[in-house]
Order: structure tokens, then sequence, then C-alpha cells
């Protein structure tokens, strides 16, 4: 019983392994995460772009009612001086480093929470990114998908 429960275990986690390995280009090259990006939610317009190293996002539009006003205000951030600050603008992704074909080390930040999560960045195709955001472990987190937005 205990070797076939951990040959079911080994044979999943294979399988996990491949389709993460299948799902990510095989070709993605550092620059391929700059750009304009339309989160999942389709309330939210992402520029990513490097400084040196290290690539960010700031918010070109977007607040949690997916509204377009350039005056909508970051009203749910947890530090109350930052909370009449102008969402437009506003650098939600921050730090990421290019390594092993994923953007990781940074964070993003959330306005319709005002949470700041630990954040990979992974290529899904040519369009698309998966942006996970977690708490701890990355398996403690939540996966969204950005599509490219033609500039």
């Amino acid at each position: 019983m205990v070797k076939k429960i951990s040959s079911i275990v080994c044979l999943l986690l294979l399988m996990i392994i491949s389709n993460n390995s299948f799902s990510q280009s095989g070709n993605v090259k550092e620059d391929d995460v700059v750009g304009i990006w339309l989160n999942q939610e389709k309330d939210a317009k992402i520029q990513i772009y490097r400084d040196g190293d290290i690539f960010n996002g700031k918010l070109l539009w977007g607040d949690k009612n997916g509204h377009r006003a350039s005056d909508s205000k970051d009203k749910n951030n947890p530090n109350s001086k930052l909370r009449d600050r102008i969402l437009k603008g506003i650098v939600l992704l921050k730090n990421f480093k290019f390594k092993d074909n994923t953007w990781s080390g940074g964070t993003i930040y959330d306005p319709k929470n005002g949470k700041t999560y630990k954040c990979v960045i992974k290529k899904d195709s040519d369009v698309k990114l998966e942006i996970r955001g977690y708490v701890g472990f990355s398996w403690l987190g939540k996966t969204t998908y950005w599509m490219r937005v033609e500039e």
C-alpha cells in the first residue's frame, strides 16, 4: 500500500514538473516581459519596463470598479498617507530579475485590497504572462494571466 502511494506521488510530481516545462516557451528572452499588458479581469492596463537589470511595472489605468478614470485613488493602501495618491502611474510590480526563464524576486501590489505579495512572472506564450502572487511559499498563492496589448 505504501509503495503504491509513493509511486502515485512520484508520478504526480513528474507530471507537474513536465507540465511546467512544456508550458513555458523554450526560447524565453529577458525582455519578453517588456510591454503593455491587460490583466485577466480587463480592469487594468500595466506597462512593464526595464531599469538596468530590474523589471518594474506601472499602472496605466484601472481601479477596482474597472473605471478608466485618471483620478482613482489608492484608498485601500494600509499606509494612510498614501490613500490620497492617484493610482494611475503607481508602480505595482517592483524589483524583478530574470533568471531561469522567469522573472522573480519582486513584489506585486494589489490596489484592490491594499496588499503587497511576493510574485513570480512566467511567459506562457508570446502574448500571455502567468503572474503568481503569493505569501510565504509560491504554492500559497493565486495565478492570473495577463494578455499583451499592442501599443
